[in-house]
């Protein structure tokens, strides 16, 4: 095999996947491949008006597919590129999570100077007792098992579980879960979250599939947000960022 017409090959497509090009996946057999090129290069054929550079592209693509050597080469180069994005990936969530709690452990620190500096605030905390709840009610698709240890794994993103419990209770077509965190900051993160979309906190730990199947966590607490803010002075320092924070979602 000629590495240079491989590489000369791979420049011609100018980063784009020979397997997108061609519409087939990477299993495809040759007979797939054939019929594939085919059909596009009749489509985007010049003589028939079609786009010059993507008629090329569809030839190059065609000329690595069905050759065995190339395309084995290929597939070895885009296996090795998945699993460095997938590390890249992985060490930028660890990265963004360290970022994330050593900014709001900053922010507790000015939090807690700005408050224990104010002689009012410390008095009414030393003789009034209003504490936010630090657990949550979980909501999840029942596709697969969720057993505690696996409900605890996934919201030990937004901090340390204490305990899980009641799990597989129903809401509708949803299976449900009591999450016990250890700080109000915790249930409030977790509250707070868009479960619409499945972030990538998870994939440093591996569980991105089953963290999609999650709804939403609702803060079990009889207490209006009103009266939140109504008692802010009462409040402790954990309390006090986890009102905050839980106000960013009625935004």
């Amino acid at each position: 095999m000629d590495s240079r017409t491989f590489k000369d090959h791979i420049r011609q497509l100018e980063g784009d996947n020979p397997y997108h090009i061609l519409g087939i996946n990477n299993n495809s057999s040759i007979e797939n491949i054939k019929k594939s090129y085919r059909k596009l290069a009749l489509i985007h054929h010049p003589d028939k008006n079609g786009d010059a550079k993507l008629f090329h592209k569809i030839n190059i693509s065609y000329k690595l597919l069905s050759n065995d050597s190339y395309r084995s080469q290929y597939d070895e180069s885009l296996t090795s590129l998945n699993k460095l994005n997938k590390k890249r990936q992985q060490d930028e969530a660890i990265i963004d999570a360290e970022l994330r709690a050593r900014q709001l452990r900053y922010e507790f620190e000015l939090l807690k100077q700005k408050r224990n500096n104010n002689p009012s605030t410390v008095k009414i905390a030393k003789n009034l007792n209003f504490q936010l709840p630090n657990s949550v009610k979980l909501k999840w698709k029942p596709i697969i098992k969720f057993d505690d240890k696996l409900i605890m794994d996934l919201m030990s993103v937004f901090g340390q579980v204490q305990k899980v419990s009641n799990v597989d209770g129903k809401d509708g077509h949803l299976n449900t879960a009591t999450v016990l965190f250890g700080n109000p900051i915790s249930a409030a993160l977790a509250s707070t979250h868009d479960y619409k979309h499945t972030s990538d906190l998870w994939d440093a730990i591996g569980l991105h599939k089953q963290a999609s199947l999650l709804r939403s966590a609702t803060i079990e607490s009889t207490i209006s947000t009103d009266e939140i803010h109504f008692q802010a002075d009462r409040l402790s320092n954990y309390d006090y960022i986890a009102a905050s924070i839980s106000s960013f979602k009625d935004h």
